[in-house]
């Protein structure tokens, strides 16, 4: 049973040989201090994943358009300005969608011309070997980083309306790139959005089943119609 086998053994809920490994995301700080001098290929045949993808943003240091390169901040193609940090992944810090009423100005980035960035070399690479995996997102994630997280958590209850109106503008995008993903030779879409920190859910089971579930639906029947499988992450306790 080689890798791929033993991760589709285990997405059809049969027995695998043994547990097949995967992480999402290496930081390349980790791997350089694991494997000196490596890039993620190397690094993921040397530990041994039965997965590979991008296992980076599509952001890098030297092709964003920055805002404040002093600070680290650029804006990425859905207007948000994000903060390169220590780590690998840049952090959201500012949505354009400041008030309710810029919605209906607001134009989401062309999924049709989206870069699929390394997938192609990782599909040439590892198809049939391994389990190509793609990050994606459903409906939490980009929706929120056009308000901000925590102003958009807080419509859902004073601008509901708004809420459902951001989920569906980000799910234009999202969908058709998982589909494009998908017809590129991704195996596996992992739904990548965290709904909770260490303590507990970030919104109530009752605004989750509201606002969220619905959209979460839609992008895993989408990947399933497109011809792949599904893994739902999350971080956090979502226990509740």
């Amino acid at each position: 049973m080689n890798s791929y086998e033993r991760v589709i053994t285990a997405l059809e809920r049969k027995q695998p040989d043994r547990v097949p490994l995967f992480e999402c995301v290496f930081d390349e700080g980790v791997m350089d201090a694991l494997l000196p001098g490596c890039d993620y290929y190397e690094f993921n045949e040397w530990i041994g994943l039965d997965m590979a993808g991008l296992n980076r943003s599509s952001w890098r240091r030297d092709n964003v358009e920055y805002v404040d390169e002093e600070k680290g901040l650029f804006r990425d193609n859905w207007g948000v300005i994000r903060a390169f940090g220590p780590e690998s992944t840049p952090y959201p810090v500012e949505g354009p969608i400041r008030t309710p009423q810029d919605i209906k100005t607001y134009i989401p980035p062309d999924p049709e011309a989206s870069d699929l960035g390394d997938l192609p070399e990782v599909v040439k690479r590892f198809k049939g070997k391994k389990a190509v995996v793609a990050i994606c997102r459903d409906a939490f994630f980009n929706p929120s980083y056009l308000r901000g997280q925590e102003t958009f958590l807080m419509d859902m209850i004073d601008h509901p309306k708004l809420v459902h109106e951001l989920i569906d503008v980000a799910l234009s995008y999202d969908l058709r790139m998982a589909e494009r993903m998908i017809q590129a030779g991704v195996d596996v879409v992992v739904l990548g959005d965290d709904y909770a920190d260490k303590n507990s859910p970030m919104m109530s089971p009752r605004h989750y089943e509201e606002f969220i579930l619905p959209g979460l639906k839609r992008a895993v029947d989408n990947a399933h119609q497109a011809g792949a499988y599904v893994v739902k992450h999350s971080d956090g306790n979502i226990m509740p």
